[in-house]
């Protein structure tokens, strides 16, 4: 039968085969794992690989190349971006074959030729701890070899240690070599250097290794800068958002040093190795004085990095010419810790050089740029940068705003000049705003008559998201806001009144606003009632917020707090819940004395709570079906019975000190919940709030011996400052402050004011508010994970690796969009 099967494959293949009168290839895919991407330039006449700029112009005997490293197979491919199609590399044999470079390629840079020597690929490969030099016409099968022998050039020098990262160092000052190839080897703590000769070749003796420690000898920066006349576009004029400041963080050191990805600064002179640590806080640096690398300052990172890029010099304003000569410049790295990305300052002249740079006043930590997710790769872009800088190009300079045609070519999906794209861990690319070569004509002259009559509100920030639509206005409340209480629906009139029934109100903002540099009112809408104090504020800050809706549920669950295998036991009154590691404190679980012991202000968002609630969502174990004393319990459905809830008293990693809870006592639940038991930890006598898109947030966090701490330290809180709170629980009575949003929810107005709901009451209470007229961020959904981006100056496209679909992304940033998917 197996037999049978297989001569019916065959056969079925064979009969493909002859319809179409070629090899019919089943199940074989191009790329696999592809890992970096770098580029380089055919010459379809000489049958040679030749310098990259040759293929910057229209010259159709010019092929643009990219090199993709397959990490899977130990290959790398070529890809014909004219025709965006893999190139195979053998005819000979069936499918796509690419060539072998060594086991689990990580790093790739391509040089051209030099006059003694063909353009080569150096390669850097983490199974085979080796650096290989690979003339790049090896992977263009129509290519003729450099040699008179006709052989292609290769060559290799074995490392001492795995590399993840490659760079090259060009340089003159070595005789008979191009300059060096530098590798990271982290599980060493090293750097190694190898020299790359003229005719393309390693020299192998020429291996020197680099130790990097833990705590450098030198080191600058390390503190935070708040934001002060940033290079911004602004309109109207009067609409400025507040401007960031931030704290300085302690250092936080993950490991040993562990020298992660490389940048060489070629702006530098002499040029500078930029070395990103992922175990410490540091950025290590090294220049060459044609021997040796020779460490000089590092900069204090305040964490380690994963990732590291560097912009050219920058202009200071949108009205600057990028002709021009100037110092400004930004490091941006992606903290080890959390995946956000910071800034740093890089101008060598700047009294805050090396310092990280506070860059968000509403959502977010202050000293990040804010992006919604966690970033997996950095890059600078410099799309039209090449033609703004040629007097011959009709694109040259800064966009005039006079000149009403290339005004209306300024646009929000339009992207000329420098920007930091951003790829996500979700698949999704972001891009920010570092110098608009077309800010100028946004929003028109003076911010009066712009091109575009949508284009009235501008919001363009240095170390801001790039916004990716034009603007309607400011954020505001969609239909009207409802606190569903019971049966009653809860439309909240604009005096906070429920619309009908006993329910909750919204109490009003009597002195308006509490933060009204960063929050603006939002209902009633100020403009339709002027005279009426605010019920719901929302955050002014134009990079931050969603189109989303927020709720707010009378005693909800909390996220991420479900738990099982718990062991309940009880002694005087008092419970212990054990749940073997269970982080109690990342899901921000507090109890009574929690709160007591972080001696809060009045003020504070926590200050005044009284401790989580467990809710036992186990059904009542067999052995105490028969127990009179446990019969309150027999329902086994949560609908059926009462809810079990206990008082949290304390909270710390796996455990929960309990009290008794509104009906019943720790006492009686211990004696017949005897067996493991599930649950969830709910907000006790609050509200529990969330955006369906920004989430929710806390400041609790795991502190010695376990126990859960607000962090007052690092996350303090200022009632007038709505970008410093960090709360997920509303209070009756009490102003619930978010950077996004604030309002006050009411005692219920057929309760006694003075007390309001009670703990545990069993009653469906959920506010609703709707928010719309947000401007979404400039965002590319790739629905896979980047492992690289690379920018091309060729074709001003931005190339981006997709690992999980095995795919090269094509993506045009005049109007950005992906154009192809290669693979």
């Amino acid at each position: 039968m197996n037999r049978l099967r297989l001569a019916s494959f065959i056969a079925l293949v064979l009969a493909l085969s002859a319809c179409k009168g070629t090899t019919v290839l089943v199940g074989v895919e191009s790329f696999l794992r592809p890992e970096s991407i770098e580029f380089a330039c055919f010459d379809e006449e000489t049958k040679t690989v030749v310098a990259l700029e040759k293929c910057d112009g229209e010259d159709l005997r010019y092929v643009h190349l990219a090199l993709v490293t397959q990490w899977a197979r130990g290959q790398l491919a070529a890809v014909n971006l004219e025709t965006n199609l893999p190139i195979d590399s053998s005819k000979l044999i069936p499918g796509y074959t690419y060539v072998n470079v060594g086991v689990s390629p990580t790093g790739i840079v391509a040089l051209d030729p030099s006059t003694s020597g063909p353009a080569i690929t150096l390669i850097a490969s983490y199974g085979s701890r080796r650096i290989e030099s690979v003339e790049t016409g090896t992977f263009y099968p129509e290519s003729e070899p450099f040699s008179e022998e006709g052989l292609y050039l290769r060559s290799a020098v074995t490392l001492p240690d795995a590399p993840t990262d490659l760079a090259f160092l060009p340089s003159d000052a070595v005789d008979g070599a191009r300059g060096l190839a530098i590798v990271t080897l982290p599980a060493s703590s090293q750097i190694a250097t190898v020299r790359v000769l003229d005719d393309g070749t390693l020299d192998e003796g020429s291996l020197t290794l680099y130790a990097v420690q833990d705590a450098p000898l030198a080191s600058i920066g390390g503190g935070t800068v708040d934001e002060s006349a940033p290079y911004e576009r602004i309109c109207p004029l009067d609409r400025a958002p507040e401007l960031a400041t931030a704290d300085a963080r302690d250092p936080l050191i993950l490991g040993p040093a562990a020298p992660h990805r490389l940048k060489v600064d070629l702006h530098a002179n002499p040029p500078t190795i930029l070395v990103a640590d992922s175990g410490v806080p540091f950025l290590h640096r090294f220049e060459f004085d044609g021997t040796a690398l020779i460490e000089i300052e590092a900069i204090a990172t305040q964490v380690p990095l994963l990732d590291l890029d560097l912009t050219r010099p920058l202009g200071e304003t949108p009205d600057d010419a990028p002709d021009a000569e100037y110092t400004a410049r930004i490091l941006y790295g992606i903290d080890a810790s959390d995946r956000s990305v910071l800034a740093i300052d890089y101008d060598a002249s700047s009294p805050s050089f090396g310092d990280t740079l506070a860059a968000s006043a509403g959502e977010g930590a202050a000293d990040r740029i804010f992006i919604r997710g966690a970033a997996s790769r950095i890059a600078i872009i410099e799309p039209g940068l090449r033609d703004a800088l040629d007097p011959a190009s009709a694109s040259y300079g800064i966009c005039p705003p006079s000149e009403h045609s290339r005004a209306q070519e300024a646009r929000p999906n339009r992207l000329r000049g420098v920007f930091l794209s951003v790829a996500t861990l979700a698949g999704d690319v972001y891009f920010v705003d570092v110098w608009d070569l077309d800010a100028s004509c946004r929003g028109g002259l003076n911010c009066a008559a712009p091109a575009r009559a949508d284009d009235q509100y501008v919001a363009i920030r240095r170390n801001r998201q790039r916004l990716g639509t034009f603007s309607a206005g400011a954020p505001t409340v969609v239909g009207t806001p409802h606190l569903r209480f019971g049966s009653s629906p809860g439309r909240i009139h604009e005096d906070g009144d429920p619309g009908s029934g006993g329910g909750a109100p919204l109490i009003p903002f009597a002195g308006g606003c509490p933060d009204e540099t960063k929050l603006l009112q939002a209902y009633p809408s100020s403009e339709l009632f002027p005279n009426r104090a605010p019920l719901i504020c929302l955050s002014s800050d134009p990079w931050s917020g969603a189109i989303q809706r927020f709720s707010a549920r009378w005693e909800a669950p909390i996220p991420g707090t479900t738990f099982g295998a718990a062991r309940l036991t009880s002694q005087g009154g008092l419970g212990t819940l054990s749940v073997q590691d269970f982080d109690f404190c990342r899901a921000g679980v507090l109890g009574a004395d929690n709160i007591l012991n972080a001696g809060l202000a009045e003020d504070e968002p926590e200050a005044g709570y009284g401790g989580d609630f467990i809710d036992i969502t186990s059904a009542l174990p067999r052995s105490r079906a028969g127990d009179a004393e446990c019969a309150p319990f027999l329902d086994n459905t949560v609908d059926a019975r009462s809810p079990i809830l206990l008082r949290v008293l304390h909270s710390s990693r796996g455990e929960l000190t309990l009290g008794d809870g509104p009906v019943y006592t720790v006492d009686e639940v211990a004696r017949c919940f005897d067996q493991p038991l599930g649950g969830v930890v709910r907000v006790r006598d609050a509200y529990f709030v969330r955006g369906s898109v920004s989430g929710f947030e806390h400041r609790v966090i795991e502190g010695s011996g376990g126990r859960c701490e607000i962090d007052t330290s690092n996350h303090p809180f200022d009632p007038l400052d709505a970008g410093t709170a960090r709360n997920f629980r509303a209070i009756e009575g009490k102003p619930f402050i978010h950077p996004l949003i604030a309002f006050t929810i009411g005692p219920p107005l057929n309760a006694d004011p003075a007390v309001g709901l009670a703990p545990g009451t069993d009653i469906d209470a959920e506010l609703i508010v709707d928010v719309g007229r947000i401007v979404p961020p400039l965002q590319l959904p790739t629905r896979g994970h980047i492992r690289d981006l690379a920018f091309s100056p060729t074709d001003q496209r931005l190339y981006a690796v997709d690992t999980a679909n095995n795919t090269l992304l094509k993506i045009s940033l005049d109007g950005v969009e992906i154009t192809h998917r290669i693979d």
